[in-house]
């Protein structure tokens, strides 16, 4: 069964570290699908506030339980000089 999208809504906040967004396929297609933001995403190489992803939560406890805890599952290094690396099979959690 089909979900309905919801309508994109305007960004108050950036895509920064610890907070959650929808995921979206294009203009007003969100549906159930979020993610957690690990890294600031909003700027370079990701640029997610210029694509539409619309943050509406933030982790305000625990954020390094969480981002350990992904990072073990989806196989991420941290890097003292270059925040998170690695890769994601987006779409395929």
């Amino acid at each position: 069964k089909n979900c309905r999208a919801l309508p994109d809504e305007p960004r108050v906040q950036s895509n920064k570290a610890g907070t959650l967004s929808f995921a979206s396929s294009g203009k007003n297609s969100r549906q159930t699908q979020v993610f957690i933001n690990l890294a600031d995403n909003s700027g370079l190489p990701n640029f997610l506030d210029q694509q539409g992803f619309v943050p509406f939560a933030r982790v305000t406890k625990g954020f390094d339980t969480v981002a350990k805890k992904l990072n073990m599952e989806y196989g991420l290094q941290e890097s003292l000089t270059a925040g998170l690396s690695g890769s994601v099979n987006q779409g395929k959690a």
